[in-house]
């Protein structure tokens, strides 16, 4: 087994027999259904929920702003995740939805192509749902961990979870594809996977062939469900319903190669699937948390985005040491405070809790202040004065006009979600400019 029979697994659909073509019909109906339901709901309903929840979480001044933060964030490499996150997306719907005909096609073509010389012997229908639900929770758990790699700023994380994803995303294909005929012989995916790791260049070369026409099409288009190229998405949907229904036939021709690796391979052992299983509740319950964590602190706080923020610069003032103490120090401190205005404009009262803004300047801490806890009521406005000191030492001021430059400036809010959880807003970095 090399990766050439992954590269010549597309012809395996000329050599299928008459008799499963009925059955790759019904899949192509199905996966036609499927995912043109998912586009059109897409198309219909994507902008408007987009809108809604905007509109909810910030007032309509800072819409705009709104956009060009994700905007922006859809323009960076950022986007080659969520593009392979939605692609794997579709195909784990299809699977999910449509895992008894796909067996049905898979059955068909091994047993009238004489793809293997044993008897078959499935699984029950509510075992194989049971391995689908399984495949499906680990798809979340690692899109889940990749988009936390990836959100937080620096170029080596956001590269190697991009490349995480690739992979995970060619190697999705390979499992979900190659599994059905292993499956008809007693196998789990606990097994199957061991297979495929064997042989990752064929498994990755495989699911590759399959994903990239999607993946292609998805990173040249810019896709607008809200503008006129909207039309776009019912073009990548009917990709995706070739390609899926292609693999799963090319699937089942590679994975009859694989065989005799498959029947060499013994199931891994209990105690380590009992730890892997442990690892993925885990994973998976902490995702669930934090991404709880963030959407419940996003409502509670949609109120406190909601409040105008004004300073008043007649407020300003700055508090500079002596010339003993910088000489002894090596370094000018300033003391730096002013007010800032916090105008509710809604209907309810508001309670912002302490929080804290970072500022550094090429990886240096510059200044941190600390936002105290204040209420306000519905239509009032409170005065809350803001301090924090600025260290400036003689190695700074050698920087020169590079501390008139935007780009070399990190500016991060840490808003508190729970007593040991804060959350950085990244509202300026030099990676996302």
């Amino acid at each position: 087994m090399n990766p050439v029979h992954a590269l010549r697994s597309p012809l395996a659909l000329f050599t299928m027999p008459k008799r499963s073509w009925g059955i790759l019909a019904l899949y192509l109906l199905g996966c036609s259904l499927v995912l043109g339901l998912a586009a059109w709901g897409i198309v219909s309903f994507a902008g408007d929920a987009e809108d809604a929840f905007v509109s909810f979480l910030f007032p309509e001044a800072w819409h705009g702003a709104v956009d060009l933060l994700v905007e922006r964030y859809f323009e960076d490499q950022r986007r080659k995740i969520i593009i392979n996150a939605a692609a794997g997306g579709g195909l784990m719907l299809v699977t999910v939805t449509l895992f008894p005909v796909k067996e049905m096609l898979s059955a068909s073509f091994e047993k009238h192509g004489t793809l293997t010389f044993e008897a078959q012997s499935e699984h029950p229908l509510w075992e194989q749902a049971w391995e689908e639900i399984k495949l499906f929770v680990i798809f979340l758990t690692v899109q889940g961990c990749l988009f936390w790699l990836s959100y937080f700023p620096g170029i080596w994380n956001v590269r190697v979870a991009t490349l995480l994803s690739y992979a995970f995303l060619f190697f999705t294909y390979a499992i979900d594809f190659v599994s059905p005929l292993f499956q008809r012989h007693k196998g789990y995916y606990s097994q199957i996977i061991k297979v495929l790791l064997k042989r990752p260049v064929t498994s990755l070369v495989f699911g590759g062939l399959f994903a990239s026409p999607v993946l292609i099409l998805a990173n040249l288009w810019h896709v607008d469900p809200n503008g006129s190229n909207s039309h776009q998405i019912f073009i990548l949907a009917s990709v995706n319903v070739v390609t899926i229904a292609w693999a799963a036939v090319s699937g089942t021709w590679l994975a009859s190669k694989m065989f005799p690796l498959f029947k060499n391979t013994k199931r891994t052992i209990k105690p380590l699937r009992i730890l892997t299983a442990m690892l993925v509740i885990v994973a998976f319950a902490a995702n669930v948390f934090v991404f709880a964590v963030v959407g419940k602190a996003l409502i509670g706080k949609s109120q406190v985005l909601k409040c105008d923020y004004d300073v008043e610069w007649t407020s300003f003032d700055i508090d500079f040491p002596g010339i003993s103490e910088t000489l002894s120090t090596g370094r000018l401190e300033l003391g730096v405070s002013f007010n800032v205005k916090v105008h509710n404009p809604t209907d309810l009262d508001v309670e912002i809790e302490k929080s804290r803004l970072t500022i550094s300047h090429q990886n240096d801490a510059v200044a941190e202040s600390t936002l105290q806890p204040l209420a306000v009521k519905a239509g009032d406005t409170v005065t809350q004065r803001v301090s924090f000191s600025q260290d400036i030492s003689p190695m700074q001021l050698k920087k020169g006009r590079s501390l008139f430059k935007a780009k070399s400036w990190d500016i991060t809010l840490h808003v508190k979600m729970t007593d040991d959880i804060d959350f950085p807003i990244y509202l300026v970095h030099p990676d996302k400019r």
